[in-house]
């Protein structure tokens, strides 16, 4: 932790052993998110704009029939 205070930055090794210690994602120790817990595709959804989030359920649906030959 000294080095850390002295404004060294941690391995990647070091960073991932941190984040799965605190159970919280490494990005969220770095800064880069707001959320502990990093839940990238619930992420990513809520940064498409309307007309792709729509493509984005066809192709799940297309996939979920496909896979487990559901009727859509």
């Amino acid at each position: 932790m000294n080095n850390y205070k002295l404004e060294g930055e941690p391995s990647g090794t070091r960073l991932i052993g941190l984040s799965e210690y605190f159970s919280v994602s490494p990005k969220y120790l770095m800064g880069i998110i707001d959320e502990p817990n990093d839940s990238s595709a619930i992420n990513l959804f809520k940064s498409l704009t309307q007309e792709e989030k729509k493509e984005m359920c066809i192709i799940c649906q297309k996939w979920l029939f496909l896979e487990y030959q559901i009727e859509l």
